[in-house]
């Protein structure tokens, strides 16, 4: 049998062919896998001595295990590394495992335990494994798969002792460090006892653009010394940057906790400062620092929290966050998760009475929470809000503007379903290098939480002449916000009596390049039959935008390119008039960078 081969548009494949070049140089400078967090879960637990190893496992919803990472703080009240410290990992898709080594009495003194998992949808790699400490040295290495740089990846890590551990010393607290792209190495204060074992995670963002990790170690805290400054080799934005510290210590065996116990704090945008409340007997080897800065559209808030004695508990006020994206942390981690500050205490080895847990209890407010008050504490901490794609929650389905009789622009959107929607604000800007601002007034309520479409409309009156973005903001009822993709609108400048354009055309998409979606614009001058299609780089048809009779006026149409891959891609218009007139066939390029 004859085959039929497939006859595509000739004139596609050579506009696509001469923009190949061009494709080629976006490549090099766009985003190729921008980082967007899917989801945050968080609980509480309590885990007890067993009198041996204590393993208890938390149900999650399911998550990607290659994307997805655990973020977790420790209080306990105890003067044993048994009673102080666990270990935690996530296991498997549904599934985070924390664990307890301890020959206390059954149940011994609790360790309550705040967690956070963060699954990221595009842009993160996370790699884990588990080390057991060696007892004949104090630094070991572990390969692991090469990550592009160290710039790009950041260290968090979580340990148990031995069964009969009793002293915290220096065989505790432990650094880890990516020396280079494929060595993660754990440093240690003196020759570990048997069954010290460490967790441990390497988070990666896939993309320079969207991260840069600088660190580095201080090795200049004397026994007399309560305070030290690293200086950051690049500014960084405090408002995207958050800090990990961790340190390792001598052999110690007297009661001074308060000389190991240490807070950290971001204070300008080149400087870290790492302090404790007392002087010690012996120095401090070595307090290694990661500053992580994100710049997918994180936001980083940060401050210091005092707990007095005899108080085990404190409230931080904060900016709105959406919960469903953001954790709260100390900035220190020396064995139980990311959890440690400084205290005065020098009567006993209580590590807890400098351990907190910080738990996001709404929307504006971190509670701090603490076993031990036998002294005084301060904690550095930080609220971090992941970024997103910028895709609605409410499950935008399209968000569209035209012009009416070159004076008004009229909005249309709807949504496929909600979840506590309490509305939408509308905003406006001029050009991209303005900020968004809402419009006065322009205020629209949602349905709160339904399954069912809904349909929206504002109507923009008294725009001048010009190009104009709009976008949505929508606001959970607790106060959290979501922004929606840009869509541009033309005002034209040219028109015929009546306030229509005088000539069809199409504009260029907006943004462009894009990831995943753009707007696509264009004026029609007479009633006309519309045709708007995509066709991909060997000049098939992916996608149909426009294609039914359309009145005079301006327009623009989003394209959501979720489903189709990294390349360039064309759009072409056919406009032909109903009542005769000259008919319009115009033909752009595009960017898909993923």
């Amino acid at each position: 049998m004859k085959m039929r081969k497939k006859r595509y548009n000739a004139g596609v494949v050579r506009i696509l062919q001469k923009a190949a070049l061009v494709l080629a140089i976006l490549c090099i400078c766009m985003s190729a896998n921008a980082a967007s967090v899917r989801a945050v879960q968080s609980g509480t637990l309590s885990i007890n001595s067993n009198g041996g190893t204590n393993t208890v496992n938390v149900s999650v919803t399911s998550v990607d295990t290659s994307t997805t990472f655990l973020m977790f703080q420790t209080k306990h009240n105890s003067n044993r590394p048994v009673g102080s410290t666990v270990r935690g990992r996530l296991v498997s898709p549904t599934n985070i495992e924390f664990v307890r080594v301890s020959n206390e009495t059954p149940p011994g003194s609790p360790i309550d335990i705040q967690w956070y998992l963060l699954e990221y949808s595009s842009g993160v790699k996370v790699q884990r494994g588990v080390l057991v400490q060696s007892n004949t040295g104090t630094s070991m290495n572990t390969t692991i798969t090469a990550v592009a740089s160290t710039t790009r990846a950041f260290v968090l890590w979580s340990k148990t002792p031995k069964l009969s551990d009793t002293v915290f010393s220096g065989d505790d607290p432990v650094i880890g460090e990516l020396t280079t792209t494929s060595n993660l190495q754990f440093r240690w204060g003196q020759s570990a006892s048997d069954s010290h074992i460490i967790n441990w995670q390497v988070i990666e963002f896939t993309d320079s653009v969207d991260i840069n990790v600088q660190k580095g170690s201080i090795t200049t805290m004397n026994a007399s010394t309560t305070s030290v400054t690293a200086t950051l080799p690049t500014a960084v934005d405090p408002t995207a940057t958050f800090i990990l510290v961790g340190y390792r210590i001598t052999a110690s065996s007297n009661n001074n906790i308060g000389a190991r116990l240490f807070r950290a704090r971001l204070t300008s945008a080149t400087s870290i400062v790492i302090d404790r409340s007392v002087a010690g007997s012996e120095a401090v080897p070595e307090i290694f620092w990661q500053a992580v800065e994100i710049k997918d559209g994180t936001r980083v808030q940060s401050g210091n929290v005092n707990l007095a004695s005899g108080s085990g508990s404190a409230t931080i006020g904060i900016s709105a966050v959406d919960l469903g994206r953001s954790v709260a942390f100390a900035s220190v981690q020396g064995e139980g998760g990311q959890n440690t500050g400084r205290s005065p205490y020098v009567s006993d080895d209580v590590p807890g009475v400098g351990s907190a847990t910080f738990a996001l209890s709404s929307s504006t407010q971190v509670s701090v929470n603490r076993n031990s008050t036998v002294a005084q504490s301060d904690f550095g901490w930080f609220v971090v809000e992941f970024g997103n794609s910028g895709i609605l929650p409410v499950q935008l389905a399209s968000f569209t503007g035209r012009a009416v009789n070159n004076t008004n622009v009229q909005l249309d959107w709807t949504t496929v379903s909600e979840v506590n929607n309490y509305g939408f604000f509308v905003q406006r800007r001029s050009s991209g290098n303005e900020p968004f601002a809402d419009i006065a007034g322009a205020f629209i309520p949602g349905h709160g939480t339904t399954t069912l479409p809904q349909s929206y409309q504002y109507l923009d009156a008294g725009v001048e002449s010009g190009t104009w973005q709009y976008r949505l903001k929508q606001v959970d009822y607790d106060g959290s916000t979501n922004l929606s993709d840009p869509i541009v609108v033309d005002i034209l400048t040219s028109v015929k009596e009546g306030g229509l354009p005088t000539e069809s055309r199409l504009n260029q998409n907006f943004p462009n390049p894009f990831n995943p979606s753009t707007t696509l614009s264009f004026a029609i001058s007479q009633t006309s039959f519309v045709s708007l299609t995509i066709y991909n780089y060997i000049g098939q048809a992916v996608g149909t935008i426009v294609n039914e009779t359309l009145t005079p006026g301006s327009y623009s149409r989003a394209f959501h390119a979720q489903n189709l891959s990294s390349g360039m891609y064309l759009y072409r218009i056919e406009v032909r008039p109903i009542d005769g007139g000259t008919p319009l066939t115009a033909v752009r390029t595009m960017a898909l960078v993923k």
